[in-house]
């Protein structure tokens, strides 16, 4: 009579069985995941993950991403009006991203003012950004500093001081017999300066991309897509040999 495919070869059914096994649990595992981080990724707008920072400190040295160690700040009352890493900050938060240097910062008629090398912003007292508007350089030149006399905004520059509007659309020359007390820039509390660190950090990775790189395999090593390929083509050939194995066992 004869036997059974299956029944041919035990040593070796012995040895692959657990293989075969462990491979299984590991694609499975895979599968899950890239099942999982799918679904998340199909519905991250709704979840707001774009907007979504990480805080944790192990993802972020997975990245790479340093905390901050430069920054420029002036204060306004209780404020700190702080540029670094290219963005604008009122106390802890963003205000504006991509911005040059900042050159100082003053409260003028119930507004806080901020001047960069390019742009002025108009902040209410809370902090809130009402406009921002493009300094003429054509016109005034490279900003060295602001100060404020009276009710009005000087900007100095390698072109001279310059008066803004009411409005702030117009720089007119204006000369003082006596210099105007400009305004420097302060060392921030270590306290402030740390937790802006964090802030800082956190903002430059958001839950989304975290997602996709697990998606992808890209997370943990270089080696993680490659070991993603090799996980689906396995579970297809899994899926393979076990349609296989089921109409032999099925024909015998």
């Amino acid at each position: 009579m004869k036997k059974n495919p299956q029944e041919q070869h035990p040593e070796t059914k012995r040895l692959l069985s657990p293989l075969y096994r462990l491979i299984a649990i590991i694609c499975v595992f895979l599968l899950v995941i890239l099942t999982l981080t799918e679904l998340i990724l199909n519905n991250a707008e709704s979840l707001g993950l774009s907007k979504s920072y990480v805080k944790n400190e192990w993802l972020l040295n997975q990245y790479n991403i340093k905390p901050p160690q430069d920054y420029n700040s002036f204060v306004v009352g209780a404020d700190y009006i702080t540029a670094s890493e290219g963005s604008l900050y009122f106390n802890h938060q963003v205000s504006n991203n991509n911005i040059s240097g900042l050159k100082g910062a003053a409260a003028l008629n119930n507004f806080i003012v901020a001047v960069t090398s390019s742009s002025l912003f108009l902040f209410t007292l809370n902090g809130e950004l009402i406009d921002q508007k493009s300094l003429p350089k054509e016109k005034i030149g490279t900003v060295n500093g602001i100060a404020v006399e009276g009710e009005q905004l000087i900007i100095g520059t390698n072109r001279g001081m310059f008066a803004a509007s009411e409005n702030f659309d117009s720089f007119n020359s204006i000369n003082f017999f006596k210099a105007p007390e400009w305004i420097t820039n302060v060392k921030l509390p270590e306290s402030h300066w740390q937790t802006l660190q964090q802030n800082i950090r956190g903002q430059a990775l958001n839950w989304e991309r975290v997602l996709i790189d697990i998606h992808k395999g890209r997370l943990f090593s270089p080696l993680g897509p490659w070991v993603m390929d090799a996980a689906a083509i396995l579970f297809l050939l899994m899926a393979i040999s076990g349609i296989w194995l089921w109409t032999r066992k099925k024909r015998w």
